[in-house]
């Protein structure tokens, strides 16, 4: 972080404005704690209508739709999309392959990960979404949780600020590692 502006350097906001409009959504449905903007892998009943499903016993009689069974005659539930928010965690590999471009003028590999971990730090943000962040090399360097500050987002941002490439690159152990102690791992 600069000590002038209390951002990070690879985060140019004039840049990022053009990209405002853009809405960071996800192909999958995710698994969030909170209400949201991305379509959640369990359905409920208070979100949008989705489809019906035939009743079976141990169901939840609160989403059986009693005018199809008056009408019809069959117990069928309705089935609601939810929408919950994105966890997101940026994994990037602080390995010495990441300085391939360093002699040159455009920047390494390692920099163009930390411009892009830290756009997308902001621009998930933005959407009140959390975001974390995990370096990893030959082990598991630093990991900051998902959160949604803005004091967090900037803890994110200043980690990926201060990465420096060390190590070798053992992907499987570590993510392995990563997945165990903190859950999903995001490639």
């Amino acid at each position: 972080m600069t000590a002038t502006d209390g951002q990070s350097r690879f985060l140019d906001l004039r840049a990022l404005a053009a990209l405002e409009h853009l809405r960071f959504s996800t192909k999958n449905r995710v698994e969030g704690s909170y209400s949201g903007r991305h379509r959640s892998r369990q359905l409920g009943g208070a979100g949008e209508f989705v489809d019906y499903r035939e009743y079976t016993e141990g169901d939840d009689l609160r989403r059986l739709d009693w005018k199809v069974l008056g009408r019809t005659g069959r117990s069928y539930l309705r089935l609601c999309q939810d929408e919950t928010n994105l966890v997101c965690t940026a994994v990037i590999d602080a390995s010495n392959s990441m300085r391939f471009g360093e002699d040159r003028p455009v920047g390494s590999k390692l920099e163009y990960a930390q411009y892009f971990a830290t756009a997308l730090s902001h621009v998930i943000a933005k959407q009140q979404d959390q975001v974390g962040v995990a370096v990893i090399d030959e082990t598991l360097r630093q990991y900051i949780a998902p959160g949604g500050t803005s004091i967090h987002v900037t803890a994110v941002q200043s980690a990926v600020e201060s990465i420096q490439s060390t190590g070798n690159q053992d992907w499987p152990r570590v993510c392995e590692r990563c997945s165990s102690d903190h859950g999903a791992v995001a490639y």
